[in-house]
């Protein structure tokens, strides 16, 4: 008789474990959050990309990753000049977007005291390649903050095309080894152990700490944020050092991949501070990715259905076949 996979059963006590099955399953659904209890549901990744695009620390009513642009302060509502709020300085022309193409900047810019994005981050890339060219076809005409709110959904859009990662594994570095239902249950125990050995000890996401980071300044935050971008790399790299069953070959393969393009979204989001439009990039690309994990996390429950192997709840391998469920589409 098939027993049933409770939330408790399925409980390893890895954080990357329980963060990739909550990954898995949090479009799917709408109610309590399985497999750990203490896990803080988090903003979905849209309301938190919504509230940092519209974030104004100092409310001057310039957008803190547009400060990162105009170089201005965003913890200071009169850094250009003391009569003027900053988004009304940047209204009159008084200062103009930090990047070469820019007509001239006031001669005073450099005193501005906000932190610039620096030269190699994808926000001065933004400014360049995005922002300069916007500003010149409004001609002489500043734009709105509703018309750069608009500009910067478009402009991550765009960047999302230009930002393609490459898978980070091919075909010819799983280790295929073994068919059937023994092989099956030996990826499952040989999975669970590798994911387990991931855990960075917390009872929070890392869309709970980047929420932390976005909504109440908690930037230390971001150094758990960082946290979670390693272990989910670590857990990839784990997992193709083990042996897979032919019939998993392809789905461990889209799993381990998925791993690392999720670990190179939760990076670019730890970047929040210091490149702003990497980090919004790089929630962008979250869902995107859990989607692409979910899938492989399904494909992986197929088989073992179609091949009528389940582990016997309890054992090792039955908590990584409870995540694999995770994946199923409603």
């Amino acid at each position: 008789m098939e027993r049933s996979y409770s939330a408790r059963t399925f409980f390893i006590g890895g954080s990357v474990v329980i963060a990739l099955v909550l990954m898995a399953t949090a479009y799917a659904s709408s109610g309590p959050l399985p497999f750990h209890t203490n896990v803080v549901g988090a903003e979905s990744t849209h309301d938190i990309l919504v509230s940092y695009a519209s974030k104004d620390s100092d409310s001057d009513g310039l957008p803190d990753w547009q400060e990162a642009l105009y170089g201005t302060d965003p913890n200071n509502a009169h850094s250009v000049s003391p009569n003027l709020s900053d988004s009304e300085a940047v209204a009159q022309g008084l200062v103009k977007a930090k990047f070469a193409s820019a007509t001239t900047t006031p001669a005073d810019a450099t005193t501005i005291p906000g932190k610039q994005a620096g030269p190699t981050t994808l926000t001065d890339q933004f400014s360049k390649e995005l922002f300069g060219q916007y500003l010149k076809t409004r001609g002489g005409a500043q734009p709105s903050a509703a018309d750069i709110s608009t500009f910067v959904q478009q402009g991550i859009a765009q960047l999302k095309k230009t930002q393609v990662k490459q898978d980070t594994f091919n075909q010819g570095q799983v280790k295929v080894s073994g068919t059937g239902p023994d092989a099956l249950l030996a990826y499952a125990a040989s999975a669970e152990l590798a994911l387990a050995k991931t855990d960075v000890h917390s009872d929070k996401t890392e869309l709970d700490y980047y929420s932390l980071a976005v909504n109440k300044n908690d930037t230390k935050a971001l150094v758990e944020v960082k946290k979670y971008s390693v272990a989910y790399a670590s857990a990839g790299q784990a997992l193709m050092k083990i042996a897979v069953p032919k019939e998993l070959a392809l789905s461990h393969l889209k799993l381990t991949n998925a791993l690392m393009r999720y670990s190179q979204s939760v990076s670019d989001m730890a970047e929040l501070t210091n490149d702003p439009i990497r980090a919004m990039l790089g929630m962008a690309t979250y869902s995107d990715n859990a989607l692409l994990l979910a899938g492989a996390l399904g494909e992986m429950n197929a088989v073992y259905v179609a091949e009528h192997v389940i582990p016997t709840p309890g054992t090792t391998g039955s908590s990584f076949y409870g995540a694999t469920l995770a994946g199923v589409k409603k």
